[in-house]
């Protein structure tokens, strides 16, 4: 099977332009903030210090938690979410 991407150098132009134009958060697997692009941080209202290294959950609604503690536990989730 072949890779659609041309290599290292494409997957990188990729993910520069997804940082551009998406709101990016990044969490540990135990859903510690690690860290957030600028649109995310103008989306959300609140500077990379405030939010790094708090958990996720404060952004969230508190049945949401239930709901995500019955998932298995993954390395890598690439989600898209809405916050209201």
């Amino acid at each position: 099977m072949q890779s659609c991407f041309g290599g290292r150098a494409d997957t990188k132009a990729i993910l520069a332009a997804f940082q551009q134009s998406f709101a990016v958060i990044e969490f540990d697997t135990k859903r510690v903030i690690l860290s957030m692009n600028k649109n995310f941080c103008h989306a959300m209202g609140y500077r990379s210090r405030e939010v790094a290294g708090r958990h996720h959950r404060i952004f969230v609604e508190p049945d949401y938690h239930a709901f995500r503690d019955r998932l298995p536990e993954v390395n890598l989730l690439w989600a898209i979410s809405t916050y209201q």
